[in-house]
């Protein structure tokens, strides 16, 4: 009975957190390939999950656990109507100026009904087997981390053998199988349940024999269980934003949601692996290295990245660690996971709806690391004395070793006093930190260097580990530290405007003889300050680069009259336009459009090309409703975080861009990242087609053309034949683009980013 009830919550968990990415992965084409999309699909699944717990809970109360049994096999039936998973007819977006409510109907009417039968599995199994008269039934709860261990398998299963090996479809119907398997699993567990001869038609098995704790839960008890379960959702979702803004790996999307599951399955173990004693210890160190990196500006690193993961682990051991240590007895159990959904999806729901409306930065992840030691300070429950390897005990257990008394916290004069030093000692630190960023600018340290976030941030970060087992005092010192670094101008350039979208935060900044927009550390455009240049494409599109030679080479019958631009940003290609010619911009995020078209910002568009198109869309799909054979060159400035979209480089976006293009047109691909080598994705592209693909590296740029706002940059074009590129394959710095390529063009249903990724920008083969 024991291994039937773990096997079907380990494939219940892995079903529900396969169909994630896997349903991710379908609908990302539709909104430009946006992190932005994965976040809102975890938000949603955290709704779903919350629904689900509450149906359990509500119809374990009413109906009574044989008669809930039934219904529950019945429930299990319904996603049978929307199987195999696919995005359903007649959902398709058609607009994406409501990103957020277009991405949740998707996810609703296709998979609503399959997350919300499986999301239900947790609960409902560990309340179903703690009624038994199985032995196991005296603390069911470790049910609940064979769950996330069959979620965390799936998610790191998927990115490294599913996506690469399986197309979609494939990978639909081996899930639709597994969801039958489990409906015959679950209803073996249901026929346990009615024949165990412990639950009744109400549930009324006495206490004494099944372990039925009915003292109810107080108020603070509860409230205190949603919020130890609101800051690591929090959290989960501000560290996958950031780490994402940079480098939009699948992986990397659902590493962090992995990590989070992780620690569920640690801290509800029946034994202790990593004692929660170690985990707070822990902590302060592991919550100032992403703050500092957070508030110093310090990115671009891809081996950062491994410190946020680590904050997010400890973070999430601590505050789960206090939850699974004040679980309450089985007659509570639905009503507590009940509490954890409704904290996660208050969590969730701070990051995607209201920190974007009340913060122009990420100041939610910052917060979410001072919260998470805030959180550590009260150790109400926690068992950080108990013998390694010991099963924490529940809240009834705890208050009956303690005689049944509980004490009140006092709000003495005495702590009024320690609070008023605390918030004084915070304050100072924050002044320290202004003044050390003000001597580091004085000496010419390198501007976000890590000399230059060391020399200001290693004396105050030391300060402030030293009042660490001062939860109080430290989590206050924390904040001060990075309110005063966010409220310090940036460094090297003078920020005059941000703007917060859907799909990400930007910055319009001035360095000194140019203005330029950025997100993350990815630069969107630049415009020179002065007049007589602001037609004069800047950063990675000035004249003298590859991308000036290429509208240099089509003059005279190779000119081109209709140009299309997939991606916005500054507008700076606009400065190629000429009299007579036909410009579309294709722009997923009207906020992108806003500051282009803004002349206290930038004015490319105004000054250059005012006759210019702005289509708001994803470019491939804004596309396909343009007229076939219209467009004479079409450039893919397109960025999800630091590299071009998937879904713009496979098999059948280039079917459709040939059929738009015109006989003598050509297409041109801006690859320019700090960790995909995208050469060998076109390459394949182009021999697929039959196509013919030029490369060409940037050139080196000096310091002094750095200063005046260029950039190096990649550039890689096709065309049907050699003529129709011009003079261009005349110059020697155009090479044929590794025409002996070999393996498999990526398709709609097939792609493997984690071969293309690398390290820094380090393009040789």
């Amino acid at each position: 009975m024991l291994a039937l009830f773990t096997f079907t919550l380990f494939l219940s968990a892995a079903l529900l957190f396969t169909v994630q990415p896997m349903f991710g992965k379908m609908i990302l084409p539709m909104f430009g390939g946006s992190p932005a999309v994965w976040l809102t699909a975890l938000v949603f699944f955290q709704l779903m999950l919350l629904a689900g717990y509450l149906y359990v809970h509500a119809t374990v109360a009413w109906l009574g656990l044989r008669r809930q049994a039934a219904l529950h096999v019945a429930v299990l039936l319904l996603p049978l109507a929307v199987l195999p998973v696919r995005v359903l007819a007649g959902w398709m977006p058609t607009s994406v100026a409501q990103p957020l409510a277009s991405v949740s109907s998707v996810l609703f009417a296709s998979i609503g009904l399959p997350f919300f039968a499986l999301s239900a599995s947790a609960p409902l199994l560990q309340r179903w087997l703690g009624s038994s008269r199985h032995p196991a039934s005296r603390d069911p709860y470790f049910l609940y981390g064979a769950s996330n261990l069959g979620s965390l398998g799936a998610l790191l299963a998927y990115p490294v053998f599913l996506e690469p090996l399986l197309p979609l479809n494939t990978q639909s119907r081996l899930w639709s199988l597994g969801y039958a398997i489990l409906m015959a699993l679950t209803l073996a567990c249901a026929i346990a349940v009615w024949r165990s001869g412990a639950a009744s038609a109400d549930a009324k098995t006495p206490a004494d024999k099944v372990n039925i704790d009915a003292t109810p839960a107080p108020w603070p008890v509860r409230l205190r269980w949603l919020a130890l379960a609101a800051v690591p959702s929090s959290l989960l979702l501000s560290i996958t934003a950031y780490i994402t803004t940079d480098l939009a790996v699948p992986l990397l999307w659902v590493v962090p949601l992995a990590i989070y599951l992780a620690t569920f399955a640690l801290v509800f173990g029946r034994r202790t692996i990593l004692p929660r004693r170690a985990m707070l210890v822990l902590l302060p160190f592991a919550a100032v290295v992403p703050l500092v990196i957070v508030t110093g500006y310090v990115r671009g690193r891809l081996e950062f990245i491994l410190f946020h993961l680590l904050a997010l682990f400890v973070a999430a051991m601590v505050c789960h660690g206090e939850l699974a240590a004040s679980r309450p007895g089985v007659r509570q159990l639905t009503e507590f996971y009940l509490w954890l959904s409704i904290g996660g999806a208050i969590g969730g729901l701070f990051n995607l709806l209201v920190a974007p409306l009340l913060f122009r930065t990420l100041v939610e992840y910052p917060l979410g690391l001072v919260l998470s030691c805030l959180m550590a300070s009260s150790g109400m429950g926690s068992q950080i004395d108990a013998k390694p390897g010991a099963r924490p005990a529940t809240s009834t257990e705890r208050e009956r070793q303690a005689g049944g008394k509980r004490r009140a916290p006092a709000l003495s004069k005495d702590r009024l006093r320690a609070l008023w030093l605390d918030l004084i000692i915070a304050a100072a630190l924050g002044v320290l930190v202004v003044s050390l960023e003000f001597v580091a600018e004085l000496l010419l340290l390198p501007i976000g260097s890590l000399r230059f976030v060391g020399a200001v941030f290693a004396a105050p970060i030391l300060i402030a580990l030293g009042f660490r087992r001062q939860r109080i005092r430290f989590a206050l010192v924390l904040a001060a530290i990075a309110l005063a670094a966010m409220l310090y101008p940036e460094w090297g350039q003078s920020v005059i405007a941000r703007e917060r979208s859907f799909y990400g935060v930007y910055r319009i900044a001035d360095r000194g003889v140019y203005r330029v927009l950025i997100h993350g550390t990815t630069n969107h455009g630049a415009q020179s300050l002065r007049p007589q240049l602001r037609c004069t494409p800047l950063s990675y599109y000035f004249p003298t680069g590859p991308l000036g030679y290429l509208f240099a080479g089509f003059t005279g019958e190779h000119a081109k009259s209709d140009i299309a631009v997939i991606g916005l940003g500054t507008g700076s290609t606009a400065g190629y336009a000429r009299l007579g010619q036909r410009w579309t911009f294709y722009e997923i995020d009207p906020a992108i459009e806003r500051i282009a078209r803004d002349p206290r910002y930038f004015t490319f568009l105004r000054d250059c090309a005012p006759q210019a198109r702005v289509v708001i869309g994803d470019g491939r799909i804004s596309l396909t409703r343009q007229p076939d054979g219209v467009h004479d060159l079409i450039i893919f400035d397109a960025f999800s975080s630091d590299a071009i979209p998937v879904h713009l480089l496979t098999r059948e976006a280039l079917d459709l861009y040939l059929r738009k293009l015109a006989p003598r047109g050509v297409l041109a691909f801006h690859i320019s990242n700090s960790y995909f080598d995208l050469r060998r994705v076109l390459s394949r592209l182009a021999r697929d087609a039959h196509l013919v693909a030029y490369l060409r590296l940037g050139d080196t740029v000096t310091p002094a053309e750095q200063h005046e706002g260029k950039e190096a940059s990649i550039w890689v074009v096709m065309a049907r034949t050699p003529g129709d590129l011009g003079t261009l394959t005349r110059d020697p710095k155009w090479i044929p683009s590794l025409p002996d390529v070999t393996g498999r063009a990526w398709t709609d249903d097939y792609s493997d980013v984690l071969s293309t990724l690398i390290s820094g920008r380090d393009f040789s083969f």
